[in-house]
């Protein structure tokens, strides 16, 4: 009867009060929150096997670098526009600006208070004033653009919140996300970062060899082609079966298994599958850092198996060209 009238509910318009909106401000803003604390702890160990270093010493490179730097904070900003113009269901980029705000208004303080004293300090290798208002406008614009995506997007079908009686968040009373946010949406994030740099890592690991003739024949390699897509598809499987078996478990009025059952389970779904998925994933990345690497200027004759099939395509399709020019 719970599942025929959530199903019902979908034709319902959805509420959109006041105090939703707010929460969903909120919520979202401690949402990215999260999501920068995940990629602090996660970016550092990517850097430490990239660079061969101890994970400290990444620490302070990523600390230090101003383009990535960069980038987490436009993917943080354009989760929390989106987490929150979502859940808010209507004004999208207002509120997704709003949940923003404490960011951005920090950021404009700060480059205030540096051009009127003009403070000459450097920040990840530029000055302070350049820092900041570079920040700013990726505060700005990517809680915007997270607004926009979630105002294109949005569906009531798809909002889980929907015909609810009692306030919830995907679903979930509001809550439970004392809880969730720390262990399981903190756990979840910083596997998701893990798991898309595995994925990229073994893009290029494919292009780096199809470049590299020296390697055509290399055990390794030839084992890695197989074993690294598999390691890195597994844990996205992982990764996906958890948090969507945890969020089923967690969805209001679900009372198909209660008890310590269910505590169990949310265990299993909700904490262990996100870490056996982080673990995968960093497995594959050291994997493809420790392969054997090619014969020095092998590269050279990987682009010419590459560019000859090419130059006779062009040649022949050249000919073809001419003969019929000449023949008219």
């Amino acid at each position: 009867m719970a599942e025929t009238e959530s199903f019902a509910s979908v034709a319902v318009a959805p509420e959109t009060s006041t105090r939703r909106v707010v929460g969903a401000g909120i919520f979202a803003f401690f949402v990215s929150l999260f999501a920068y604390k995940a990629c602090d702890y996660t970016i550092p160990i990517i850097l430490s096997s990239i660079k061969g270093v101890d994970v400290e010493v990444a620490r302070e490179r990523y600390e230090s670098w101003f383009i990535l730097n960069l980038l987490v904070a436009a993917a943080a900003s354009v989760l929390c526009g989106f987490v929150a113009g979502f859940l808010a269901r209507k004004h999208f980029v207002a509120v997704a600006l709003a949940s923003n705000s404490l960011l951005i208004g920090a950021t404009a303080w700060m480059l205030y208070i540096s051009i009127s004293q003009g403070i000459v300090s450097l920040v990840s290798g530029v000055s302070v004033q350049l820092y900041t208002f570079v920040l700013l406008l990726i505060f700005i614009a990517g809680a915007a653009g997270g607004g926009m995506l979630a105002q294109r997007t949005y569906d009531p079908a798809y909002d889980l919140d929907v015909g609810h009686s009692k306030a919830t968040v995907f679903g979930i009373r509001w809550p439970h996300f004392f809880w969730i946010l720390p262990i399981v949406g903190y756990q979840g994030l910083a596997t998701a970062v893990m798991i898309l740099y595995a994925a990229v890592l073994s893009f290029l690991a494919d292009l780096y060899l199809a470049f590299h003739p020296s390697l055509w024949f290399n055990f390794a390699w030839l084992a890695y082609g197989f074993i690294g897509p598999c390691l890195v598809y597994g844990a996205g499987h992982l990764l996906s079966k958890g948090v969507a078996n945890f969020a089923l478990l967690m969805q209001f009025q679900h009372h198909q298994i209660s008890g310590g059952k269910r505590f169990w389970k949310v265990i299993w779904y909700g904490i262990l599958f996100p870490m056996f998925a982080f673990a995968l994933a960093r497995i594959s990345a050291a994997i493809t850092h420790n392969l054997p690497k090619p014969s020095a200027g092998d590269w050279k004759i990987g682009i010419a198996l590459v560019a000859l099939p090419l130059l006779i395509g062009l040649g022949v399709s050249a000919w073809g060209w001419i003969r019929d020019r000449l023949s008219a």
